[in-house]
């Protein structure tokens, strides 16, 4: 269930075994961390996009 929203404006629903503000931490910081090495919107998406390639194949 969707109880927050991000400082965006958009609501996500947190996966098993993280509480929301934990999830919305962990997104800030990946944003966060984008901004701070000069990408720009469409290389973080992009980065974003084949990152969650390389999750789905490696085993954390």
């Amino acid at each position: 269930m969707i109880t927050k929203a991000t400082k965006y404006g958009r609501g996500y629903e947190a996966p098993g075994g993280l509480t929301e503000d934990k999830y919305y931490e962990l997104m800030y910081e990946f944003v966060d961390l984008a901004k701070v090495k000069g990408l720009t919107v469409r290389q973080a998406q992009k980065l974003f996009v084949d990152c969650s390639d390389i999750v789905l194949d490696s085993k954390i």
